[in-house]
């Protein structure tokens, strides 16, 4: 089952497709909840509460995975613990911050920290990558740092 689980096998072509279908699942489980509290506040239902964990939760992943990957490179910590303490210490915006700055904050930091795990990861191993993807994953999460920083700056021009 591994094989089929992770993907391995059918090459890259696999590979992407499974990469883009996690995309996908992402993204519509994201958005429908969202959109399903939108609809609760049209029809004079709002639930401000669960918006706020909500918005700190999803965009708390982004922070808890990038943060375990940059203390995975820079120090012995356990990733699953620092993902844990990352997700709650988000989890903590919900309380202190309105929705728009929960996630604007989230965004902003997730880019630091996407762009930290890159930097590091190259400051640390440039020199010995043996695999040409290496690169093209550092590049990844530089780009979406980009992509979370824009979004911030963005969103704050619509508003």
């Amino acid at each position: 089952m591994t094989p089929l689980h992770f993907g391995w096998f059918g090459g890259w072509p696999v590979k992407v497709a499974y990469f883009l279908l996690g995309l996908g699942l992402t993204a519509v489980t994201s958005s429908g909840v969202a959109i399903w509290l939108a609809r609760r506040r049209d029809k004079g239902r709002p639930a401000p509460r669960r918006e706020r964990v909500w918005i700190a939760f999803v965009w708390s992943q982004p922070v808890a995975y990038a943060a375990s990957a940059l203390l995975a490179l820079l120090a012995p910590m356990p990733p699953v613990a620092v993902w844990g303490l990352a997700t709650l210490a988000s989890m903590g915006a919900a309380i202190a911050w309105t929705p728009p700055v929960i996630s604007a904050r989230l965004r902003l930091l997730s880019a630091a920290l996407l762009a930290g795990v890159s930097l590091a990861h190259i400051g640390l191993h440039a020199g010995r990558f043996a695999d040409p993807v290496a690169w093209a994953v550092n590049l990844g999460f530089l780009a979406a740092a980009v992509l979370l920083a824009l979004s911030v700056r963005l969103s704050r021009t619509a508003d």
